[in-house]
């Protein structure tokens, strides 16, 4: 957030106050949304990516970091996801 903020010149009070205010959300959900949402396709498409390498990739400092955001919005674990997708793509 303190980047945006800073990247647009404004507090970080009055872009949360305005995220929220446009989209009904908070600038942190969207921020989560759209990391896991980036998860979830390299997770799918980026087979060769290790799980640690997609972590490194996201941001995160570890992989344990990685995992246990994705296991608490998600609610499986990054490995499981890709397992399950891989197992529906091989069913079609």
């Amino acid at each position: 957030m303190k980047e945006y903020a800073y990247k647009l010149r404004i507090s970080m009070g009055r872009l949360t106050k305005s995220v929220l205010n446009i989209t009904g959300q908070q600038p942190s959900e969207i921020i989560n949304n759209r990391i896991i949402l980036k998860a979830k396709r390299m997770l799918h498409f980026s087979l060769e990516m290790n799980i640690k390498q997609i972590a490194r990739e996201l941001g995160f400092v570890d992989s344990s970091s990685f995992v246990k955001f994705f296991k608490r919005h998600v609610d499986i674990s990054p490995s499981d996801f890709r397992e399950l997708k891989n197992k529906e793509c091989a069913e079609l």
